[in-house]
């Protein structure tokens, strides 16, 4: 229980403001007349009258050019690399792929028959390679083979 328990914790906070005083005695305060080598000189030699300092105006929009040239080019660089993310989802089991529009079997109206089995909807659906049957799994837990 000792840990929760504070004695006054005011002991730091005067040593702190002791130390804080002791700083402030020891530092000098430069006089004017001694100034350095840099300050003397005035502005740097290598600045020429001829060049202009750009506004804030277009320095703004030079930052958004480069800003912009930069997404872009994150993008067309994701772009390239699409295809190790489909790799990756395969890896895992999460890849999904629209297989309904390409399978090439012929339904006919008169064999498509309407069967409620499943209460909730369906999670996965595989088709055998063939096209002739297909397994359907769904949230309830209930698994169906359909030929």
């Amino acid at each position: 229980m000792a840990f929760f328990v504070r004695d006054g914790g005011r002991k730091s906070n005067l040593n702190l403001k002791r130390r804080k005083r002791a700083i402030d005695k020891e530092e000098e305060i430069a006089s004017d007349s001694e100034l350095s080598a840099d300050e003397a000189e005035g502005p740097a030699p290598d600045a020429s009258d001829d060049e202009e300092e750009e506004s804030a105006q277009a320095k703004r929009f030079r930052l958004a050019k480069q800003l912009l040239t930069a997404v872009e080019s994150q993008q067309v660089d994701q772009e390239d690399e699409g295809g190790h993310d489909a790799d990756a989802l395969e890896k895992l089991g999460r890849l999904h792929r629209k297989v309904a529009d390409t399978l090439s079997t012929p339904i006919s109206s008169d064999a498509v028959q309407k069967i409620r089995v499943h209460q909730f909807p369906p999670t996965c659906v595989a088709v055998t390679s063939d096209g002739k049957c297909f397994v359907a799994a769904s949230k309830d837990g209930s698994t169906v083979k359909c030929q």
